[in-house]
């Protein structure tokens, strides 16, 4: 893994800090927000909130993909007041808008030259965009226990059909998950997130490791 190490002023690492800090205060985060931020649902961006959140204040080198979603989790706090903090945002971090406004700008051109921001969020393809989106909404929802295994193998047989031509490593496990619906409840649990994993490993080598913002 290829990591940045990104000189920050004091200012600009109060910010960051700020904008990591506020999700898990006034800001409100969904799954479907978090999702969008690089992160699986809004429990794995609280989990890995402290791990940004300590990087950034030591000063520690991260790979571009983190870089991006802690700039990103501070634009949307800051800037939104459905979702961040918004107009609260100067009582709540001590940063006035004016300041935040100013070296947020800052942040945007420094992460850029680094080449860790815009290029981390960008799908390769309209059809690759949709399939993560499919796949990843059916993994999220057997993940949290909203559905069982034969909805969960029906949703992604439906992925397969519609996006899965050229993807044989999503035909593959969408054949698995058939074969581990024997299995008592807790082994099948594991079985089938065992299976997303290594699903995973082969859609970020498929990618060349570049991390994406619809998968699990």
């Amino acid at each position: 893994m290829v990591t940045i190490n990104i000189d920050l002023t004091d200012a600009e690492r109060s910010m960051l800090l700020a904008g990591i800090n506020e999700w898990g205060g006034p800001a409100a985060v969904t799954d479907e927000l978090a999702l969008a931020m690089g992160f699986a649902d809004r429990e794995d961006l609280h989990h890995q909130s402290g791990r940004l959140r300590g990087a950034t204040k030591s000063g520690s080198s991260l790979d571009a993909f983190d870089w991006a979603r802690i700039l990103v989790m501070t634009e949307f706090v800051f800037a939104s007041d459905v979702f961040g903090s918004g107009l609260d945002w100067s009582i709540t971090t001590g940063i006035p808008d004016a300041a935040a406004i100013a070296t947020l700008r800052g942040l945007q051109r420094k992460f850029n030259q680094a080449g860790a921001a815009r290029n981390q969020f960008k799908p390769t393809s309209h059809q690759e965009y949709q399939w993560q989106s499919g796949a990843a909404t059916a993994i999220r929802t057997y993940k949290h226990g909203r559905t069982d295994l034969p909805a969960l193998i029906a949703a992604m047989s439906e992925t397969v059909e519609s996006f899965g031509d050229d993807l044989e490593a999503l035909q593959d496990t969408a054949a698995k998950l058939q074969g581990l619906s024997a299995l008592p409840e807790l082994e099948q649990r594991e079985a089938v997130m065992a299976e997303f994993d290594r699903l995973e490993a082969s859609f970020l080598d498929r990618l060349g490791g570049r991390r994406r913002m619809f998968w699990l």
